[in-house]
C-alpha cells in the first residue's frame, strides 16, 4: 500500500469542541501533520474538552479529546502575547492549511483573519466553520450542535407525532459541518496544485443541517410541511420501523415493493400483499400514519422468536433489517471493531495507550490509520517551535513568561 494521501500536507488546527477537530482528525488519519493549536493559560489548561472527565488510561485527558484530536500533534501557544503572535506567524509561513471554527471576529481581532494570514502566506488554504455562517443576520451568534440543528429545521421533524421538538443523537450537525470542512479544504488543495493559489472555504451547522435533509426539503420546497413521523420516511412507503422480539429490538426498511413481498413471504403472511391496507408504497405509508396496523403484524410475528433468528430470517430473504445496537454490541463486534477496524489502539508521545475510534475512511491505494494519539498540552512544543529557530533557552524563557507551557 502506498504512502498516506496526505503526506507533506501540513495542518495548523485552531478548532474547539467537535465542529472542527473532528475535520483534521479525519485528515490527519489520511497522512496531514496536523498541530493542534491551544492556549495555555485558559482555564481549565487546554480548556474544558481536554480536561472534562479526565480518565488516567488516556493520558488525564476526556475521551471526547482523545478521539477528536487522534492523529494530532499537541502546541499551546498565548496569542494574545506578541511573542505568541510571533510564533504562530512562523508556523502560518510553513503550513498548506489554517482550519479554525472559533466565533466569527475571534480571528480577526487576534489578527489573523484570512486576509491577513494571506500577506504571510498566500499560497494556504484558509477554512472556517461556525454556527451560521461568516454572513447574514445571525453570522455574529454563537453556535453549537443543537443550534444548527434547531434552525436548520431537523428538530421539527424528530421524534414522534405529538412530541416536542427533539435533538437527534449523535452530534450530527457538528459531525457534518466537520466533513463538509474536510472536503472543501480537499477540493482547495487540489485547485491550488492546478493554479499554484491559496483560497478561504467556509461552511457552517446551518448549511449542513439544510442540505442533510433530502427526504424532508422537498416536501417543503413544494409548500408542504413536513411532520415527525417516528422512525420512518415521508417517502418510503416501507414497512420501516423498529420492532420487538423476545429478547431485543431489530428494524426493517423495505424500500421497493418487492422487499416488502419477501416480507410477508417470510412471515407466512402472503395474503397482506393484496391488502388494501399495504398492496402499494402509498397504502403502507398511509396506514403507518394512521394506526399503523403492519407494525402490529410484524411485532406479534417476531414476539416468540430472538433478535438473531429474526435477523437469519429477514437477511435469508435479503429484506433490509438489523439488530439495534447498543454500545456494548459496537465494542464486541467483530465486524465493526474486526473486519472495519473502527477502534484502535494508539500511543501518545508521553507513553500513554488510548483505545480510540478507526478512521471511517478506507483506500485501496493509500493508507489510512490513526497513527498516534494526541499529546499532552503542548507535548510538542519543543519539537515544533524548536525546529522555527528557538533555542531551549529561549523556549524557557517563554514558557516562564507564559507565552508557551
Amino acid at each position: 500500500m502506498s504512502e498516506s494521501v496526505f503526506d507533506g500536507v501540513r495542518i495548523l488546527d485552531f478548532t474547539v469542541a467537535l465542529a472542527g477537530p473532528y475535520s483534521t482528525m479525519l485528515m490527519a488519519s489520511m497522512g496531514a501533520d496536523v498541530i493542534k493549536i491551544e492556549n495555555p493559560v485558559l482555564p481549565p489548561p487546554g480548556g474544558a474538552n481536554r480536561t472534562g472527565a479526565p480518565d488516567d488510561n488516556i493520558g488525564g485527558m476526556s475521551f471526547f479529546f482523545a478521539n477528536a484530536n487522534a492523529g494530532k500533534r499537541a502546541v499551546s501557544i498565548n496569542l494574545k502575547s506578541e511573542e505568541g503572535k510571533e510564533i504562530f506567524t512562523k508556523l502560518i509561513q510553513e503550513a498548506d492549511v489554517l482550519v479554525e471554527n472559533n466565533r466569527p471576529g475571534v480571528m480577526k481581532r487576534l489578527g489573523f483573519d484570512y486576509e491577513s494570514v494571506c500577506k504571510i502566506n498566500p499560497r494556504i488554504i484558509y477554512a472556517s466553520g461556525s454556527g451560521f455562517g461568516q454572513t447574514g443576520l445571525y453570522w455574529r451568534n454563537p453556535g453549537y450542535d443543537i443550534i444548527g440543528q434547531a434552525m436548520g429545521g431537523s428538530m421539527s421533524v424528530t421524534g414522534f407525532p405529538g412530541d416536542p421538538p427533539m435533538n437527534a443523537e449523535p452530534s450530527f450537525s457538528d459531525c457534518s459541518v466537520s466533513v463538509n470542512l474536510c472536503n472543501a479544504i480537499a477540493a482547495a488543495l487540489l485547485n491550488r496544485e492546478i493554479t499554484g493559489k491559496g483560497s478561504y472555504v467556509e461552511t457552517c451547522l446551518v448549511d449542513g443541517v439544510v442540505t442533510d435533509q433530502e427526504y424532508q426539503m422537498p416536501f417543503a420546497v413544494y409548500g408542504e410541511e413536513p411532520k415527525q413521523i417516528g422512525n420512518r420516511y415521508n417517502r418510503v412507503g416501507g414497512p420501516m420501523d423498529g420492532y420487538y422480539a423476545a429478547d431485543g429490538y431489530f428494524v426493517i426498511q423495505c424500500t421497493t415493493q418487492k422487499e416488502f413481498e419477501d416480507l410477508c413471504h417470510v412471515m407466512g403472511k402472503p395474503e397482506l400483499i393484496t391488502d388494501e391496507r399495504f398492496a402499494t408504497p402509498e397504502a403502507r405509508l398511509a396506514s403507518a400514519q394512521a394506526d399503523d396496523p403492519l407494525k402490529a403484524i410484524i411485532t406479534a410475528w417476531a414476539a416468540d422468536k430472538k433478535v438473531e433468528e429474526v435477523f437469519e430470517l429477514l437477511k435469508a430473504a435479503d429484506v433490509p433489517a438489523f439488530p439495534i445496537y447498543n454500545f456494548k454490541d459496537i465494542f464486541e463486534s467483530d465486524h465493526i471493531r474486526g473486519t472495519r477496524e473502527m477502534f484502535t489502539t494508539a500511543t501518545s508521545k508521553e507513553g500513554a495507550e488510548m483505545l480510540l475510534t478507526g478512521t471511517p475512511i478506507k483506500m485501496s491505494k493509500y493508507k489510512t490509520a490513526i497513527v498516534r494519539a494526541c499529546s499532552a498540552l503542548g507535548g510538542d512544543n519543543d519539537e515544533i517551535i524548536g525546529a522555527l529557530g528557538y533555542s531551549k533557552e529561549e523556549l524557557d524563557e517563554l514558557r516562564a513568561k507564559g507565552v508557551i507551557s
